[in-house]
């Protein structure tokens, strides 16, 4: 009898190590990503901050760098993120099979991140141009200058909402106070101002 019992038990040992190791290793692929998530956001920064000011790259430079790792790819949206309080591109393309990211250094242009994903919801007949995202800078100073003294730029994003093209921005004062804006960026025309 106790030859039996030996066997089960061992068997439930190993049974219950193996299911704990594959525990074990999705816990160490959550933190991976976690880790992989900050080491973008830390090789970016290289120790230091990066400013408004700072920003090297502009938005037709994303595009452009987008459009030569993807060429068969629509641009979709682009976005200037602040992340932990230093700034990262994001432009993001899809076909009628997969959508595509990349996220890009402002400062050197360096393609931190890409990755894909098939989609869900392809939708036809738009493309950001590069038209569009020369009126990014300009319609950020004319929020700026709205907004007045105090507030500075904490992010934008230029996307397509019901067929018109959007760009909303989002300033913060020294307080943290948020006042948001949304431009029709065909027309220029300011669509919506929250605070």
């Amino acid at each position: 009898m106790n030859k039996k019992i030996i066997p089960v038990t061992l068997g439930l040992a190993v049974v219950l190590t193996a299911c704990g190791n594959k525990n074990d290793e999705n816990n160490n692929n959550m933190n991976l990503n976690d880790k992989i998530e900050n080491a973008v956001v830390s090789e970016n920064i290289q120790g230091e901050k990066i400013n408004f000011e700072d920003i090297k790259i502009t938005p037709e430079d994303t595009a452009k760098i987008f459009r030569e790792k993807l060429p068969e790819v629509k641009l979709k949206d682009i976005s200037l993120d602040n992340e932990k309080g230093s700034y990262l591109y994001k432009v993001r393309g899809q076909t009628e099979e997969a959508e595509y990211e990349i996220i890009i250094d402002p400062v050197t242009g360096e393609v931190l991140k890409e990755f894909s994903e098939k989609d869900r919801e392809f939708v036809d007949g738009f493309e950001i141009l590069n038209e569009d995202l020369a009126k990014i800078n300009p319609l950020v100073e004319k929020a700026l200058e709205d907004a007045g003294e105090g507030y500075s730029l904490y992010e934008w994003d230029i996307e397509v909402d019901d067929g018109r093209k959007e760009l909303n921005i989002e300033l913060k004062d020294t307080s943290g106070k948020d006042l948001e804006y949304k431009y029709d960026v065909e027309t220029e025309k300011l669509l919506d101002k929250d605070n």
